[in-house]
């Protein structure tokens, strides 16, 4: 970690002339990249949409001695050997969103009994619970679909993949409180390791690639990339 009040100009001459290698893991709007790189945002470039599932949840106070199911060690390995599932949580709270990649298809399927997309905080999801009947218009249309044996085989497959998830990181259904789209804009870095001057500079994280679902949470992505 290296402080300074100067410039931007006299920090980069600073650095380069002190360092061997420089690694940026400054974030999404990395100095390293702009100052050091020289890559302004204007020149992050596109890869298209990515196209997922926002699964929020709250867990009851005293369930999980931690706050969550799993340490968060533990978490980080199931996160990072697959990439289907991202589980974005607080163990403070005992609640967060588990992330769910989807193929166009699942997104077009992901819609409530109304026919609306699941869209935070307008027309989020939501699940039946035990002893419900009817399917209300707000609930999640894959889980109707599956549990009242109607709608297409890629419709039932949908929710059981969402069960699959939940069940990797112990949630139980029961705890899941809305379900909601997101769709993501991949961006990432055209460079991402450059020699300046004899100092070798090379970025990680959200420095380098923008698919996370959340700032702060870039590492996970870039493993699985």
């Amino acid at each position: 970690v290296f402080n300074h009040t100067g410039s931007d100009e006299a920090l980069s001459t600073s650095l380069l002339g002190r360092f061997n290698i420089i690694i940026g893991a400054d974030g999404s709007k990395s100095w390293v990249r702009r100052h050091l790189l020289e890559i302004e945002e204007e020149r992050m470039q596109s890869g298209g949409s990515d196209l997922a599932l926002g699964i929020g949840f709250q867990l009851p106070e005293g369930l999980h001695r931690t706050g969550l199911p799993h340490a968060q060690p533990l978490k980080c390995v199931l996160t990072t050997s697959q990439c289907r599932f991202l589980l974005n949580a607080s163990s403070v709270t005992r609640s967060g969103f588990l992330n769910m990649q989807l193929t166009k298809e699942e997104w077009d399927l992901a819609k409530r009994v109304d026919g609306h997309s699941c869209v935070f905080a307008r027309s989020p999801g939501i699940l039946l619970r035990n002893g419900q009947v009817l399917a209300e218009k707000q609930n999640f249309k894959p889980q109707v679909d599956s549990e009242h044996g109607h709608g297409s085989f890629a419709s039932r497959n949908l929710w059981k993949s969402i069960r699959d998830g939940l069940e990797l990181f112990g949630i139980d259904q029961k705890h899941v409180s809305s379900i909601v789209g997101v769709e993501l804009n991949v961006r990432y870095s055209p460079k991402v390791v450059q020699k300046v001057g004899e100092t070798i500079c090379f970025l990680v994280g959200d420095a380098a690639f923008q698919t996370h679902f959340w700032p702060g949470r870039g590492m996970n992505s870039v493993f699985k990339e």
